[in-house]
């Protein structure tokens, strides 16, 4: 364990004294600060995305006011946010057709693996967010849909080179 623990200090990552136990590395950090900047240069700059779709008569009234929020969104990034239990997936489903149905492509976003693959099934492309903020891989046209924790859902495609 020790060894370990040398080999690490001598990385040049990044280290914070609030979370001694959390690392990550200056090109991560600047990325994420990208996307950050992105969103806030993103507010209220689109068209709709797709301000007519007829929502599903089967969500829960909170359900179709975060589809249609979303889906009439004018903004970069637009957040969704819900806790375990509330359907949370039933509406990420919902505006993924919204999305499609506006032929965008959708690409879904999960902190964990496992998440990103259960939620393939649903949505066929996924992504952990470690992978996207890395990989910087988004279809053209691409929309994006996170799941827990802390939810959001981009829907506008991700500027080439960016």
């Amino acid at each position: 364990m020790s060894n370990l623990k040398a080999a690490s200090d001598t990385r040049d990552y990044v280290r914070s004294e609030f979370a001694p136990g959390n690392i990550t590395l200056w090109g991560i950090l600047d990325r994420e600060w990208e996307i950050v900047c992105m969103a806030k240069e993103g507010e209220w700059k689109y068209d709709a995305i797709n301000p007519d779709y007829e929502i599903s008569s089967g969500l829960m009234l909170d359900q179709q006011a975060a589809t249609e929020r979303i889906l009439r969104s004018e903004d970069f990034v637009t957040l969704f946010c819900r806790g375990a239990g509330t359907g949370r997936s039933h509406t990420l489903r919902e505006i993924g057709k919204g999305l499609m149905e506006a032929k965008h492509a959708v690409v879904v976003i999960a902190p964990q693996r496992q998440q990103a693959l259960d939620l393939k099934r649903s949505f066929g492309q996924t992504q952990t967010v470690s992978e996207f903020v890395t990989k910087r891989d988004m279809p053209d046209g691409g929309g994006v849909s996170a799941s827990p924790p802390g939810a959001f859902t981009g829907t506008r495609p991700v500027p080439a080179g960016r």
